[in-house]
Parts: structure tokens; C-alpha cells; sequence
């Protein structure tokens, strides 16, 4: 979908202008999408501001470019370093794949390659400066939203716009813009009926006089065990990049013809929620590289030497610099999280409904609210008290005031997050050894991004995870290894070998979920 002049364009209207725009130099559009244009005399391809249609490329010994990198990798070897964060975290850093020899295109950046002198440019959009403008109001936070749903045109050419509503604050503010609109929607959850957000979902959907469905796991089970289908989907979501949403490749395939779907995710993090107390207050880049490798590499306990430092470089290269300072640091780290975790994992989900030609709409991650955000004071973005104020006060009011009585996973209150010296010391304590020392990691989401681990393997308890090795669980780790080893990442399978032996317990949900991925993948 591309936004222009004050509409949302889907299909052929959206390519011709997209195609317009790469020939003849214009600003791209404001939207989700990626384009290739190839003429006589040189390849151009794009990719929007968050990379949603991702695109890849190589440069040895040929250029080419494709929506895959295992479509135009030369020689299939995987990279050590890109595996070791993807174990580590779920995604690789910066523009890495786990293949060697494929880069990915940077989001909302242009690739100009010329045939006959073999020159390529890759132009990068301007890395703009966080939390450097003026204080903003609720209003007009409210006003740069808007816009975003002004512009949705009639449902038509789709029958439906399928909003995936949780209990959380996101996909509320979503379902309040649709009704300030009177748009026409509907509404699904997906999860166990043991998940509290389905009963959320369920009455907000009632109030609002939404239709909604609820997608339960345990009822779709043979769409899992279908190797043939769930082996091409993982294939097309992981992009060789990020581990893949199996929950949503569950409810792309209960969706019928020109559905739009509406993701109700993001929101939260784009607008301050990843602005933990330990980033806050981090003194220099080594503070920032420490909280960012405690938030997002916990995936494994006891990490070897190797692999540890192997990812502690990883992350520090692809941190960006915006100055020493305490909000430079900050915008460091909230910068590398919009541009990694965000961006290759979350946003991740929109590749079950690709896979199944669904088109997509994310209406809190435009480039407009993008930058908005990027924009506001630090202070306003801390405790997400901007995007909170903005829904108290101007939409969840007047008939929409049901939006904020109802029980909700996110509390409309501001809580400024603690920034001085106890949650510094506090984090180091925590910190401590971490790498060697975890007694119980595990925990099992209930509802979100993670599917519980019972769904892909049957017959087994977050309590039976918990006592057994992970050796017992999966019994194909050792393989795995060796494989891992066979394709040049000797730090990957030391670092799984260890990880074998270790209890259930002491491994994050997306451990589970990172080698069992990788094992399919290795497979192939």
C-alpha cells in the first residue's frame, strides 16, 4: 500500500507510481511495499522506511537482487556471526543474513546499479536526529494519526478490514480511529482460551459492535503438522533474517479473499516502551551495549567466550552514534531497536499474510507517526506519556470512553521509568555473570508474539520444558550442530552443544523456538 496525495493506493495504481517515482528521482511515498525496475542500462529497486517487503542483494561474483536471499546467494554458506544472532536474539544485526554472500537492502534506502561499469550505489536515507524537536501535544499527535485513517479509502477493493485486536493498548487505538471513521471491521484474537487477552478482545469487540473471531491453536494443529505448507512458510518468512510467527501463519490461512489485514502491533515501542531504566540511565556506549545485550540476546544461557564476545561485536557495530551524552545514548539504543528488533522480528508477522498474498496495513508505523515519534522530546516519550495522554484525552472519550474502562494489559497511567543511580546498580547486580548464571530464564508468553511451546510439540508442559534437558526436548540439537559446523559456524555449534545440556528452564521462550526454526532451515 502507498500513501499519496491524501490516499492509500493498493495494486496496480500503487506499482505504477512506485515505478514512476524510482525512474524519474522523485521522494518516495509515504507506505509498505519494495519495488525493482529493470531497464536496458541499470537495475533500481527500493524498499519502504521500515523494510516491511524486505529485498536483498549480492555483489559477488555477479549483482542480483531478489525478494529472497537463498534465490541468489552463489554458494549457500552460512555466516557464523549471523547465526550466533540469531540464536542469540531471533534476528541478525544490521544487514546481515545468514547467508554470506547476501546483504539486505536497508530500509528506505534506493539501490542504483549501472550494467555496463558494474557500479553500484546503495542510497541510504538520512539517519535523522531522535528526541531533537519541540515539545508536542496530545492534539497533535492525535491529528498526525489521523491522517493515517482519513486516508483509507471506502473498503473497497477490500471486503473487509481484519483487525488483529489484542487486550493491549495498540490495536485499541487502532479499533478507536476505525470507529471515529465508521469504517467497516472486523475483529480476531488468536492464542490458547486460556490466554486473558481473548477475553479482553472478546468483550471490547462487543462493545464496539465489531463481529469477532477467536483462532485457537489447539483446533488448527494439522496446519502446523503439514510440513509441505508450514516448510514454505518458514522458508518465506524467515528472509534468511528473523525467526518466523507461526501464530499468525495460523490465522493467514482463516482469512478469506480481499481481507485487508490490520496489524495492532508496534505502537508500543515506536512510542517510548522499549526506553527501559537500565538504557536510561547508561552513562557511556559500553552501558548501552550491556542493556541492549540484557533486553535482546537472552535467548541462551551459559554462553561460551566465543560466542559472547562474538555478539557483543555484533551489536556494538551496528549501534548508531548519536553522541555521548545521556539522550545520545538513549537514542542510540532506542534507535537500534526500532531498526533491528522491531523491524526484522515484530514486524516479521506481516509475512504470514504476504505468504499468502493478504495484503497489509500497519497504521501506527507509517513514516509519518515514524518520524513524529522519532521527533518528540525524550521526556515525552518516557513511560509512553505522549501516546498515552493523546489516547486518554482526545480518543478514548465520548462514545469511545468503553476503550479505557475496559481491562486492559497496559495501564493508561504515566509511570516515568526510575533513571538515577539504584536502577544502575540494581541492573549490574542483574547483570552480574548473567551469561553463566540463570537459574530460570524460561517463561511462556501468553499471548502476543509467542505461541506456547505445547502447540509445536504436542504432548509436552511449560512444566516438563522446565525439568527436562534441552537435549530431551530436542533430541536433533546434536545434529543440528554438526551441521551448523559443516557450513562454517564452529561458534554456533560449540554454543549450541553447551546449550544442549542445559535445563528447559533456563532458556527463554525464543530458544526454543530459534533452534527448532534453524533445524527446519538446516534441513532444507
Amino acid at each position: 500500500m502507498v500513501l499519496h496525495n491524501g490516499s492509500w493506493l493498493h495494486g496496480d495504481s500503487a506499482a505504477r507510481l512506485l515505478m514512476k517515482a524510482l525512474l524519474d528521482g522523485y521522494p518516495l511515498p509515504d507506505g509498505f511495499y519494495h519495488i525493482i525496475v529493470d531497464t536496458e542500462e541499470k537495475t533500481l529497486a527500493a524498499v519502504d522506511h521500515l523494510g516491511t517487503r524486505p529485498l536483498f542483494y549480492r555483489v559477488k561474483p555477479d549483482f542480483a537482487i531478489a525478494a529472497h536471499p537463498a534465490e541468489i546467494t552463489a554458494g549457500g554458506a552460512w555466516s557464523d556471526e549471523a547465526v550466533c544472532g540469531l540464536l542469540a536474539a531471533g534476528y541478525t544485526f544490521g544487514e546481515q543474513t545468514l547467508y554470506d554472500d547476501v546483504r539486505e537492502v536497508p530500509a528506505g534506502a534506493r539501490i542504483q546499479y549501472h550494467k555496463k561499469d558494474g557500479g553500484l550505489k546503495v542510497l541510504r536515507p538520512d539517519e535523522p536526529g531522535l528526541f531533537s524537536g519541540p515539545e508536542r501535544t496530545p492534539q497533535e499527535l492525535y491529528d498526525c494519526l489521523d491522517e493515517g485513517f482519513k486516508a483509507l479509502p471506502d473498503v473497497s477493493p477490500f471486503t473487509d478490514l481484519r483487525l488483529s485486536l489484542s487486550g493491549g493498548l495498540d490495536s485499541r487505538v487502532i479499533l478507536g480511529f476505525l470507529l471515529r471513521h465508521g469504517r467497516r471491521a472486523s475483529a480476531f484474537t488468536y492464542g490458547s482460551n486460556r490466554d486473558p487477552e481473548w477475553g479482553m478482545a472478546a468483550k471490547l469487540a462487543g462493545l464496539a459492535g465489531l463481529p469477532h473471531t477467536f483462532h485457537d491453536f489447539e483446533q488448527h494443529r494439522s496446519l502446523i503438522n503439514d510440513e509441505s505448507r508450514f516448510g514454505a512458510f518458514l522458508h518465506h518468512a524467515s528472509m534468511g533474517r528473523s525467526i518466523p510467527h507461526e501464530q499468525d501463519f495460523v490465522s493467514a490461512h482463516l482469512f478469506d479473499e480481499n481481507q485487508l489485514f490490520v496489524g495492532g502491533h508496534s505502537g508500543d515501542v515506536i512510542s517510548g516502551g522499549f526506553l527501559k531504566p537500565e538504557l536510561l540511565a547508561a552513562r557511556n556506549r559500553s552501558d548501552v551495549v550491556r542493556a541492549l545485550m540484557y533486553r535482546h540476546a537472552m535467548n541462551l544461557p551459559h554462553l561460551t567466550d566465543d560466542f559472547h564476545e562474538l555478539i557483543k561485536s555484533s551489536l556494538t557495530g551496528t549501534l548508531p552514534d548519536f553522541g555521548s551524552g545521556k539522550e545520545g545514548l538513549a537514542a542510540s539504543g532506542y534507535r537500534f531497536n526500532h531498526n533491528n528488533r522491531q523491524r526484522k522480528y515484530i514486524v516479521n508477522s506481516v509475512r504470514a499474510y504476504t505468504h499468502r498474498s493478504i495484503p497489509f496495513w500497519l497504521p501506527l508505523y507509517t513514516r509519518a507517526v515514524t518520524r513524529f515519534f522519532l521527533d518528540c522530546p525524550l521526556g515525552q516519550l518516557k513511560g509512553q506519556r505522549l501516546y498515552k495522554e493523546m489516547a486518554a484525552q482526545t480518543l478514548f472519550t465520548g462514545r469511545q470512553a468503553f476503550l479505557a474502562r475496559t481491562a486492559s494489559t497496559t495501564a493508561l497511567r504515566v509511570e516515568s521509568p526510575d533513571t538515577g543511580m539504584m536502577p544502575q546498580l540494581r541492573f549490574r547486580f542483574q547483570t552480574t555473570d548473567r551469561r553463566k548464571w540463570r537459574k530460570k530464564l524460561f517463561h511462556r508468553y501468553t499471548g502476543g508474539y509467542a505461541l506456547p511451546l505445547a502447540f509445536l510439540l504436542p504432548g509436552t508442559t511449560d512444566r516438563e520444558l522446565c525439568s527436562r534437558s534441552v537435549r530431551q526436548t530436542l533430541p536433533e540439537i546434536d545434529s543440528l550442530a554438526d551441521k551448523l559446523e559443516n557450513r562454517g559456524c564452529p561458534v554456533a555449534s560449540r554454543q549450541l552443544r553447551k546449550t544442549a545440556g542445559c535445563k528447559g528452564a533456563q532458556l527463554n521462550i525464543n530458544g526454543f523456538y530459534t533452534i527448532r526454526f534453524l533445524r527446519e532451515l538446516g534441513g532444507n
